[in-house]
């Protein structure tokens, strides 16, 4: 609602989101453009935020083709799925499995890096921390105009215990690290 009072986007706690991760990521606000995919803030019967649909993402998408096209940028961060269904002309499915990959477009001539929207920080803080590396990756890719080549996986099965302690040594010394974990359900 004051998004669309003052006619500015991402002002509100979800903004205030955005700019902890943008300058976390070491960009200033400033030097980025912000634009909505959706023109006006749907809402539900009781006067809630809703999800556009997909018609509404039709009607809104020209004005947001229109403004690439004068802005030219060399990468695109898609906030969330509307974001992302918006700059791909057709749903993609969820922004949790296209998250922190880079995609080229041919209808923008440029690079598009999707992450969660800042909103959904706002009820999973931990997940700020995804939009904080996806926002420095669509940094490093303007920076050195495309994508790394991606190194290939490197996987560790633990057979021991002392497998487990050497893997938890090399974990402490790493910092930042993902990890998936699977058992048998023993």
């Amino acid at each position: 609602a004051e998004e669309e009072r003052l006619a500015r986007n991402f002002i509100g706690r979800a903004g205030d989101i955005l700019n902890g991760c943008l300058n976390e990521a070491n960009l200033l606000r400033a030097e980025v453009w912000i634009a909505n995919s959706a023109r006006c803030r749907p809402i539900n019967p009781a006067g809630k935020n809703r999800k556009p649909t997909l018609h509404e993402i039709d009607c809104c998408r020209g004005y947001l083709v229109d403004e690439l096209a004068r802005i030219k940028p060399k990468v695109i961060v898609a906030l969330g799925d509307v974001a992302l269904t918006t700059l791909m002309g057709k749903p993609m499915g969820g922004i949790t499995e296209h998250r922190g990959k880079v995609a080229w477009s041919d209808e923008f001539n440029a690079w598009i890096v999707a992450t969660f929207h800042p909103a959904y920080a706002l009820r999973r803080y931990s997940q700020r921390e995804f939009i904080i590396d996806d926002l420095t990756l669509a940094k490093r890719v303007c920076e050195e105009g495309g994508p790394r080549t991606p190194e290939p996986t490197e996987i560790d099965v633990i057979l021991s215990l002392d497998d487990a302690y050497r893997m938890r040594d090399t974990l402490f010394k790493a910092g930042k690290f993902h990890y998936d974990w699977e058992t048998k359900g023993q």
